[in-house]
Parts: C-alpha cells; structure tokens; sequence
C-alpha cells in the first residue's frame, strides 16, 4: 500500500485554510504559504511537516479546479442554462473526457497507468456526483418550502375573500401541488 501524501494527513479545518490562503494569494507565494501551514499544525501540537513541493502541487491543484470550474460555468451561460446542477454535469464531463483523454495518452506511450493514479480519479469524479447530488436535493427542499408557502397564501387569501376556493383550486393545480 503506498505511503499517504502528508497533505492528506492534516485535518480538514487546515486543509480549508490552506485552501483559502492560496486562493487569497493567487496561488502563488508557496514558500510563504508553506511556513504559515506548518505554523498552523506546530499550533495544533502535530509533529508533522509540509515540504513546498507539496503545497505547490496542491495549489496547481486547486487552480486546476478553480480553472475546470469557470470554464464549465462559462460553458453554461453560453447556453443560457442557469441552473447549478447543470454546470456539475457539465464539470463532471469535463472531467471525465480528460481522464479519457490521459488513460490513452498514457497507453499510447506504453506508460503504465498506476492504480493509485486511478483510484485518485475515481474518487475524485465520486465527490463531484456526491456534491452535484446534494445540490439537487437542497434544490428539491427549497422548491418543496416555496410551494408550501404559496400554498399557505392561497389559503389566506381564500380566507380573507381575497379570491375564491374555485380559483385558489385552479391555481394549485397550474402550479402543480393541487389540493
């Protein structure tokens, strides 16, 4: 089994501060940002130790995404689609065609393919569908709260004589949660 990557060992609450710093620096400044992480984790009382090399990787990393991520919301609105979900299918596509295109990159050139590498990818496309289907079931909560709302207020307009029962009726059926 290989050795853990030391990023991978460090918890999430730095990972994220990590994250933010390089995002705040554009991605550049490693060393800087390298120091302040393993100020961080002495400040935790962890014994371990970030080198720069892998806090550079990290951060092309993260550009590499920030970068997929605007292009699949660019890809979007020249589609003039505005939902969220549709730019997660649109990344995860995105995402799934370089994987296509690396495996047979790499097969071309006769380099074998690590499981790790695989295993990497694999998990990677799993957190985005994850991701891609938590939004669509925040999606589903919100669009269920607005329809009982606009139910409620067509009971009270009902009840105030502000329309009647048969067009309260009429309108829950039109917008699809009839009585």
């Amino acid at each position: 089994m290989p050795v853990p990557k030391k990023l991978d060992l460090i918890p999430e609450a730095l990972r994220k501060q990590l994250e933010a710093a390089l995002m705040a620096r554009g991605f550049s400044d490693i060393i800087k940002v390298t120091e302040e992480l393993n100020f961080w984790l002495e400040a935790e009382g962890l014994e371990l130790r970030i080198g720069k090399t892998a806090v550079g990787e990290f951060s092309l990393l993260l550009k590499r995404q920030r970068d997929a991520f605007s292009i699949a919301s660019h890809v979007m609105a020249e589609m003039e689609v505005g939902e969220e979900n549709a730019i997660y299918q649109t990344l995860f596509q995105l995402i799934a065609a370089q994987a296509v295109h690396l495996v047979k990159a790499m097969t071309d050139a006769d380099q074998v393919i690590k499981p790790q590498d695989l295993h990497f990818l694999g998990k990677m496309l799993k957190d985005l569908m994850s991701a891609a289907g938590i939004n669509e079931k925040l999606t589903q909560e919100v669009e269920k709260r607005l329809k009982a709302k606009q139910d409620q207020q067509l009971t009270a307009a009902v009840a105030s004589g502000d329309i009647d029962a048969e067009a309260a009726a009429k309108a829950r059926r039109i917008m699809g949660f009839a009585e």
